[in-house]
């Protein structure tokens, strides 16, 4: 595809861009309270700082953080919510397998593998026979595409390829596949918002094995609901996040230039609109503009800007970012 970041942004933007992630990186290190596991801290909060580690790749500066997450695993294979939480949770077990096996791919570490080998087998011993996870905590949609995406960094990478896995992954993206309606969306309610929901499934099905019409479908109905300012869902800012690295990974495996350009467009608004956001409270992010920033939501800006500038420079390789 034509590179528009080079061609069409401004060199303001791409220095924005730059200074939120340095500004991001600041924020975590300010905040370790948060995240880092010498507190009880939601494991949600440090997967998601590790999972910014392990896009930039300085996750071998963090490497007691990721061993220190596999000494909160518990005697089952799975992690609970919090780090002291005895009773292990689908959701929060699978975002830990994923941020494990991203982190191993440079730590190769042998204590982080034996980590991640138990880890799986908790969540295959956890899927039902119509391809399904369940958590008391979150919307069993959100249960299983965290599950299916721990399965697809597991199956891409050839050490951890398991015909075990890979069936278990086949049964739950066709569970997925057949909760879509004919928009392209997907719903906790029917009378909810299928932003986020849509924007956390769509990237699974589309890492599996490609784009269909009904993905291309999804991208333009998320593109109809997204704000003249560049946001979704009334300012919320995990909600644009999800949108925008939904899109651009789909339209990455499109091959189409029609779809490249207005996911270009769709994301480079909701881009800016999250740069001013941040910029208006000094760096890190809120739920909404405005609010009290906080680790998870920051990690949240600083991952889709770094894989905005992928998909600005070379966006066919932005699957390594899912795989």
């Amino acid at each position: 595809m034509k590179n528009i970041l080079k061609t069409g942004a401004s060199d303001q933007l791409d220095k924005r861009m730059d200074l939120c992630i340095l500004n991001g990186n600041k924020f975590i290190e300010n905040n370790l309270h948060e995240w880092r596991l010498t507190y009880d801290v939601d494991l949600e909060v440090t997967n998601h700082v590790i999972r910014c580690k392990a896009s930039d790749r300085t996750i071998s500066n963090y490497y007691k953080d990721v061993i220190d997450l596999t000494k909160c695993q518990n005697s089952d294979g799975g992690w609970g919510d919090k780090r002291d939480d005895p009773d292990s949770k689908v959701r929060s077990s699978a975002l830990t397998i994923q941020m494990l096996l991203r982190s191993n791919r440079i730590l190769n570490d042998k204590t982080v593998s034996a980590s991640i080998s138990r880890g799986l087998c908790y969540l295959l011993a956890k899927q039902d026979g119509e391809g399904r996870w369940f958590d008391p905590t979150w919307h069993y949609l959100d249960a299983i595409s965290v599950a299916v995406g721990a399965l697809l960094f597991a199956v891409n990478q050839p050490e951890w390829f398991n015909s075990l896995y890979a069936n278990s992954l086949k049964m739950g993206i066709a569970h997925i596949r057949t909760q879509r309606n004919t928009e392209g969306f997907w719903f906790y309610k029917s009378t909810g918002s299928p932003v986020t929901i849509t924007a956390h499934l769509l990237p699974k099905c589309v890492a599996f094995d490609g784009v269909h019409d009904i993905d291309i479908t999804s991208v333009y109905s998320l593109i109809k609901l997204q704000s003249p300012e560049g946001h979704w869902d009334d300012l919320n800012t995990d909600h644009t996040c999800d949108s925008i690295r939904a899109m651009m990974l789909t339209a990455s495996r499109a091959g189409s230039q029609d779809l490249y350009e207005a996911v270009y467009e769709s994301s480079r608004k909701a881009i800016e609109w999250l740069l001013d956001a941040s910029e208006n409270i000094g760096g890190g992010l809120g739920d909404k503009p405005g609010m009290l920033a906080h680790v998870e939501r920051t990690c949240d800006g600083m991952d889709s800007i770094m894989k905005f500038q992928q998909f600005c420079k070379d966006e066919q390789n932005l699957i390594n970012f899912w795989k």
